[in-house]
């Protein structure tokens, strides 16, 4: 018997695939760009000689909001706007 290739896609889905390429890509780097932004600022924050101790700490617990939309973010619900975008 002959081996066969599977298709790598769904037949539904596979002909978008070109066009859902691009919009992954912005997706994975706008989220990119957040992440590594946020990763400057707080190291900036933890190594930067403040005078006063306070004045960081209070940066660092502002910053609580950024670290829960990092270790929150669900990327499904963005990929399938972008998808339905598509449409």
């Amino acid at each position: 018997m002959a081996w066969r290739s599977r298709p790598s896609w769904d037949a539904r889905t596979g002909p978008r695939l070109p066009l859902a390429l691009p919009v992954y890509e912005r997706l994975r780097r706008e989220r990119v760009a957040q992440v590594q932004r946020g990763a400057r600022e707080n190291g900036m924050r933890y190594d930067s000689a403040y005078s006063d101790l306070g004045v960081r700490d209070a940066e660092i617990t502002a910053h609580a909001e950024f670290r829960k939309r990092l270790y929150d973010y669900d990327v499904v619900p963005a990929a399938e706007a972008a998808v339905a975008a598509l449409v």
